[in-house]
C-alpha cells in the first residue's frame, strides 16, 4: 500500500498541532484568564488579569516554602525545579497558582502543608500526587467550601469536606500521571529528532517531518525510521512521503515554506518542524479504568459509610486520558446495582493549556459523576482557580496544515517540536524582529547578520505548552 493512502493527513508545506477546545460552553466562574503576551527578560507576571502583589506574593511564597538554594539548584532533576527555572508565561502561571494554594491551605493546616512540601522535595516521581492534593484542597477552599486535609488518621482519605447541614464527604485525592508507554514515545521522537538533524541538514536549510505510526514502535523500529529519513535523497517543497516500514509506519519529509508576511528563514541556520504522532498503546485506557476501580476499592476498604457521610473519588487525569471513556465507566461503577462500590461519587478533573483565536488560557475540564446513594442538589461541590477557565468538555489534539486539511487526533500520542530561524528585518531605526511560538512547542527565533558575526535571539517560551504540575 502506498504511504499517501496510509497518510491520513494531507501532505502539506506547513503542519502542526494544536490543542483546541471544540465546545464553546466556557464558564468565568470569576476567574481570571489571559489578557496578553509579552516578551520580558525577567520573570514576566503582568499578562494576567490579576494585581501583581498577587503574583508576587505567590511567587514568594513558592520561594520561601522550598528554598531559594533547592530551586534554583543547577543540577535539579526534580519537575518543580525545572519548573522554576523556566521563565516563561507558562512556568510563571503554574508557579503563581501553586503558591497561592499553599498559601490558602497554610490558612486550614501550616503543620500539614510543611509536611507535604517535604514529601514533595524527596522525589520527582511521587511529587505529582502530592501536589494535587495541595492544589485540589485549594481549588475546594477557594470555591468556598468547608474542606481540611486529613493527617493518616483516615487511611484512604486525602481530605473531609463539611456541609452546612453536619453531613461529610470523604475525600480519596488520586493522580494518575504519564504512562510508561507515552514516556517511550516521548522520549523516542526526541531522540529521533536529534539523530536525523544532522543529515537533514546537509541537505537543506530547513525541513519537515511528520512520522505517523500506526501501531506503538519498538526501539528497533524507530531505528529503521531513523536511518529511512537520514537516506532521503533531497528535501524539496514538494512533500516526499513514504512507508518508511511497510504498513507500519507513514514518513512525510519537506522543506518549510514561507509564510505570506513573514521575513524569510535564514540559510545560516538550520530551521525544522519534527511532528510524531502514534496511537495509544491497546492498554493505555484500561490502565486509567483500573486506576479508577483502584481508587474505589481503596476507599471502600478503609471509609465505612454512614447516613451522615459520603465516599467522593477526586481524580486528577493525565491529558492522554480520554474524559469520555473515564465518565461512563465510572457511571457504570457507581450505578451497579448488584455490587456496590463503595463510592458514592466521582470528580474528575483534567488540566490543559487551550489555545483560542482570542484568547488562550489553561481550562480546568471538571465532571462530577453521582451514584444513587448522593443527594447533589443538597451536597453539591464547588471548585475555583486562581488563573483559568471551567468547562465541562474535554479538549482535543487537532491536526492543521497550510493546505487547510484538519485532523482531529483521537485517541492518539503526539509529540511536536521545532525552531524556526528567520532573519531580522532591516528598518530605519536598524532591525526589527518578532520573536514567537507559531504553535505549540514550535518557535521562531531572529537572526541578526550584524554585526558580524551574528547574533541569535530567542524568545521565552514554553518548551511544549504542556502544564508540569497543574
Amino acid at each position: 500500500m502506498h504511504a499517501k493512502k496510509l497518510l491520513r493527513w494531507r501532505p502539506s508545506r506547513k503542519t502542526f498541532i494544536e490543542l483546541t477546545h471544540t465546545s464553546s460552553v466556557l464558564t468565568n466562574c470569576n476567574l481570571h484568564t489571559i489578557k496578553r503576551l509579552k516578551i520580558s527578560f525577567m520573570r514576566p507576571i503582568d499578562f494576567l488579569d490579576i494585581p501583581p502583589e498577587v503574583s508576587t506574593r505567590s511567587l514568594t511564597t513558592v520561594e520561601r516554602s522550598f528554598g531559594l538554594d533547592w530551586l534554583a539548584a543547577s543540577n535539579g532533576a526534580h519537575k518543580l525545579q525545572r519548573l522554576w527555572q523556566r521563565l516563561d508565561f507558562l512556568a510563571t502561571i503554574e508557579l503563581i497558582t501553586l503558591g497561592d494554594a499553599i498559601a490558602l491551605v497554610k490558612e486550614i493546616d501550616s503543620a500539614w502543608i510543611v509536611d507535604r512540601i517535604k514529601d514533595i522535595k524527596v522525589s520527582s516521581a511521587t511529587s505529582h500526587g502530592h501536589l494535587f492534593e495541595i492544589l485540589g484542597i485549594a481549588m475546594l477552599a477557594r470555591a468556598g467550601m468547608r474542606v481540611r486535609p486529613t493527617r493518616g488518621n483516615l487511611p484512604g482519605v486525602d481530605a473531609l469536606v463539611s456541609f452546612a447541614d453536619g453531613f461529610e464527604v470523604r475525600l480519596s485525592m488520586k493522580n494518575h500521571d504519564i504512562s510508561d508507554h507515552e514516556r517511550f514515545f516521548r522520549e523516542r521522537s526526541r531522540k529521533t529528532r536529534a539523530s536525523i538533524q544532522k543529515s537533514l541538514r546537509a541537505k537543506s536549510s530547513s525541513a519537515q517531518v511528520v512520522i505517523e505510526t500506526f501501531e506503538c514502535l519498538t526501539e528497533p523500529d524507530w531505528a529503521k525510521v531513523e536511518n529511512f529519513i537520514s537516506a532521503v535523497p533531497a528535501i524539496t517543497a514538494q512533500p516526499y512521503t513514504r512507508e518508511a516500514i511497510p504498513k507500519k509506519v507513514a514518513v512525510g519529509i519537506s522543506k518549510l515554506a514561507q509564510e505570506m508576511g513573514t521575513p524569510p528563514l535564514a540559510a545560516t541556520h538550520f530551521s525544522d518542524t519534527f511532528i510524531a504522532i502514534s496511537p495509544h498503546h491497546k492498554n493505555e485506557q484500561k490502565n486509567f479504568i483500573d486506576k479508577v476501580y483502584k481508587a474505589t476499592t481503596n476507599l471502600r476498604k478503609h471509609a465505612t459509610r454512614s447516613e451522615r457521610t459520603a465516599n467522593v473519588v477526586f481524580m486528577k487525569l493525565h491529558p492522554t486520558a480520554t474524559l469520555n471513556d473515564i465518565e461512563t465507566y465510572a457511571r457504570e461503577l457507581l450505578n451497579d446495582a448488584e455490587s456496590d462500590p463503595g463510592v458514592d461519587a466521582m470528580l474528575l478533573y483534567q488540566s490543559s493549556f487551550i489555545r483560542r483565536a482570542d484568547q488562550s488560557s489553561v481550562t480546568h475540564h471538571l465532571r462530577f459523576i453521582t451514584s444513587p446513594r448522593y443527594f447533589p442538589a443538597e451536597h453539591q461541590f464547588n471548585l475555583a482557580a486562581l488563573i483559568g477557565l471551567v468547562s465541562t468538555e474535554s479538549s482535543h489534539n487537532k491536526l492543521h496544515s497550510s493546505n487547510g486539511a484538519k485532523l482531529l487526533l483521537e485517541g492518539k500520542y503526539v509529540y511536536q517540536t521545532g525552531d524556526h530561524y528567520y532573519l531580522a528585518q532591516v528598518t530605519a531605526d536598524g532591525f526589527s524582529a518578532k520573536l514567537t511560538a507559531d504553535a505549540p512547542g514550535i518557535l521562531a527565533h531572529a537572526v541578526f547578520t550584524q554585526p558580524p558575526p551574528g547574533s541569535v535571539i530567542k524568545g521565552r517560551f514554553p518548551p511544549d505548552e504542556e502544564l508540569a504540575i497543574l
